[in-house]
């Protein structure tokens, strides 16, 4: 009988880090939208995030991560000019970068790093990696991209202990991870586009 009486609890993992969202509960009756309820989140995190629809790896322990921004131009010379003309060709404008952590078994309950009983935790982080998906890479302080991993980029590295091995990998922006349509494209929700904005 009162908004008090309804209470929805959700995971939003493909969020922003360091951002605020609102959320709107909107009754439909014969098609006709009624009032909204608004919620208002903000979304924190630390360290990095690569999530699939059902799969999720993380961490907050060495983290790095660069992008670059890739665009199309080709700087041309011409004959009685001083300067080259810039000449664009394609519309091609994403980003792709590398991203380096130390992924290893966390018991969340206890708080506590497993680093010495890991390397089935990284094998099964590589395969991750490698499973041909599109994926949601995250950073704490509010980056995202949807991405898909580059070919022969995968590293492993010990650092300093053997049990100590942070892994490296190059990604390419593959899509918009705000685009319902490149979502639903590459398996990350399965909403259809009846319910799109």
């Amino acid at each position: 009988s009162t908004l008090d009486d309804l209470v929805i609890i959700g995971n939003d993992i493909f969020n922003a880090g360091n951002t605020d969202y609102q959320y709107a509960l909107v009754p439909l009756l014969n098609n006709i939208e009624g009032g909204y309820s608004i919620t208002e989140a903000h979304s924190d995190f630390n360290g990095i995030f690569l999530l699939e629809k059902d799969r999720i790896y993380g961490t907050i322990l060495d983290t790095k991560c660069d992008n670059s921004r890739n665009h199309s131009v080709i700087i041309q010379p011409s004959l009685y000019n001083k300067y080259p003309r810039a000449i664009y060709n394609a519309l091609y404008n994403y980003e792709s970068g590398t991203a380096e952590g130390f992924f290893c078994r966390y018991d969340v309950n206890n708080c506590i790093y497993y680093p010495q009983d890991s390397t089935d935790y990284r094998r099964d982080f590589v395969n991750f990696l490698t499973d041909h998906k599109p994926k949601i890479l995250k950073t704490f302080d509010g980056r995202i991209w949807l991405i898909n991993i580059s070919a022969d980029s995968i590293q492993e590295t010990e650092d300093g202990h053997y049990e100590h091995r942070l892994t490296s990998f190059s990604w390419t922006e593959t899509g918009d991870c705000n685009d319902e349509q490149d979502l639903y494209d590459a398996d990350l929700i399965d909403v259809d586009s009846a319910y799109w904005s």
